[in-house]
């Protein structure tokens, strides 16, 4: 292996979850759950699709917000054992998921000045 290319990943993992995104604000299910349900199940089923191959794509840079979030997916087993998303480990229909916790708390800017303060203090050369 020549090397790993963690902002590449991640850069394109973020492109995908950008068109997952997209997906999920056309198709609207929170509007279509009014008017057709079939619509709406099916909008939300694909979404936790995505939601599923995500877990086991981003696990390689985020494993214990993954293994949480697998968790919340109702799927057995460690993720780490079964994450990659193929054809033969989709979410079956009528699968029952549970509310996600949050995986992850927005940092204020007054949190992050004084993280990089403490830093500072922690570098001799700095």
């Amino acid at each position: 292996m020549r090397g790993f290319h963690l902002r590449a990943a991640a850069e394109s993992l973020l492109l995908l979850a950008k068109e997952a995104n997209r997906f999920f604000d056309e198709a609207a299910p929170w509007a279509s759950r009014k008017t057709d349900l079939g619509r709406c199940g099916s909008s939300l089923f694909v979404c936790c699709q995505y939601v599923r191959a995500f877990a086991g794509l981003w696990a390689m840079i985020l494993p214990f917000s993954m293994q949480t979030l697998w968790e919340s997916l109702g799927i057995e087993g460690r993720l780490a054992e079964v994450g990659w998303p193929t054809g033969e480990n989709w979410l079956e229909e009528g699968h029952v998921v549970t509310k996600p916790p949050i995986l992850f708390v927005k940092l204020d800017d007054e949190l992050i000045e004084a993280e990089k303060e403490r830093l500072a203090k922690l570098d001799p050369a700095g």
